[in-house]
């Protein structure tokens, strides 16, 4: 996706940052689901290294404490579950 003619064409200037910043949003927001997080990462990570080096890996803590309270409560569930058992 890098050297799409789209995203590196002169006509579309302003698509790149529009799709970053999409992106981005959707893999900060805890309240979106995981698949969202998912195709954001997958979608940043298309998008070249400089990416990922300026926008995933600066929020990965920040990311791993808010799926950590997002699962939280599905792992209590799930223990819970397997003692009823």
């Amino acid at each position: 996706m890098p050297h799409h003619p789209i995203l590196s064409g002169t006509a579309y200037t302003s698509m790149k940052p529009r799709i970053l910043r999409t992106l981005a949003h959707a893999f900060l927001d805890p309240e979106k689901p995981l698949t969202t997080h998912y195709g954001a990462i997958v979608g940043l990570s298309a998008l070249g290294a400089a990416v990922v080096e300026s926008l995933i890996m600066p929020n990965l803590l920040f990311y791993v404490k808010s799926l950590k309270e997002t699962c939280a409560p599905l792992e209590e569930e799930s223990i819970s579950s397997t003692r009823r058992t």
